[in-house]
């Protein structure tokens, strides 16, 4: 039943969008719109609420948010290894870089942790994606354009990229905001609790709805050896990466094993919708971006009963 909700929400509101995109004058408008309010408004309260009842039991928590840092740069080393051997052409190129790096952390892996562990699972979510939102627009947004020119000379790390993307604080200071709330001893107001479960599907909602608006379905069979290594780094490449250092942290035996399961999930996490950012603002392969991202998602729910089979056994 509960992988069941998870369908209906996740792809529910993707086809829905899909359906709308032909009767609305301006879809991309209102997709942007959707995924403004979600990344600036939805996902900060909603981040708030869980971190204000957290309850880390151990310091070595902390580590998640390097974890999750570190998926991100393996995914990007692996990316840039396959365009090397498999001689993927620079207006492709990027769009594989940032298909491979970018992750669908903060919406899919987060409602389904919220739906099977609550809020203690969405809070674990969003200490691992702590520093996703500035390693994407710092890092991978320029290092996909110097890709997609095949210069790797022009990349430049510099923090006023991150104030260029101010869209990045929100995230940050909700993660901020509720740890201090936590740390303040001020009690949760009762209605908090019930808003997670209202927020967390919602924003799984909007996302859906804003993916749908612009999605293309036609160009997949253009990409199939690109869709294959995408899977290839992100069920395979990443999870043997990420799973057994948390086994070795020893988040199986914090919180009954919670912290483990989390990463567990989001460790399989697929092509997150950010990913197709950088081709429309740099003007290379949209389509493919598009692309790993459907495949990638029908992918990880197929595998979804199987992963948590393997988060409940590790």
């Amino acid at each position: 039943m509960q992988i069941a909700y998870i369908l209906s929400i996740s792809f529910g509101s993707v086809l829905l969008g899909y359906i709308l995109k032909s009767q609305i004058l301006s879809p991309r408008v209102l997709s942007d719109r959707l995924k403004q309010v979600a990344v600036m408004v939805l996902l900060p309260l909603a981040a708030i609420s869980s971190l204000w009842s957290f309850a880390p039991a151990s310091g070595k928590l902390a580590l998640l948010s390097l974890l999750g840092a570190g998926s991100l740069f393996l995914g990007g080393v692996a990316a840039i290894f396959c365009i090397h051997w498999f001689h993927i052409e620079p207006y492709r190129a990027g769009s594989f870089f940032s298909s491979s790096m970018f992750y669908n952390i903060s919406a899919l892996a987060a409602f389904i942790a919220f739906v099977l562990y609550g809020e203690e699972g969405f809070a674990y979510i969003q200490i691992y994606a702590l520093f996703e939102q500035p390693i994407y627009y710092i890092i991978g947004f320029p290092l996909s354009y110097a890709i997609s020119k095949a210069d790797l000379h022009s990349f430049r790390v510099h923090p006023r990229v991150l104030l260029e993307k101010k869209v990045a604080f929100f995230p940050l200071g909700a993660v901020l905001i509720g740890t201090l709330l936590r740390l303040s001893g001020i009690p949760k107001p009762q209605f908090m609790y019930q808003l997670s479960h209202i927020l967390v599907p919602v924003i799984t909602v909007f996302f859906g709805l804003a993916i749908g608006l612009t999605l293309k379905i036609g160009a997949i069979s253009q990409y199939r050896k690109e869709i294959l290594l995408v899977h290839l780094i992100k069920f395979l490449f990443v999870p043997a990466c990420l799973i057994p250092l948390g086994i070795l942290i020893g988040f199986g035996s914090i919180r009954g094993g919670l912290p483990l399961k989390t990463l567990v999930i989001v460790s399989f996490s697929p092509v997150a919708f950010l990913a197709a950012i950088p081709p429309a603002i740099y003007g290379f392969d949209v389509d493919l971006a598009n692309s790993t991202w459907l495949t990638s998602t029908i992918s990880y729910m197929v595998l979804l009963p199987g992963i948590l089979f393997l988060a409940t056994r590790i």
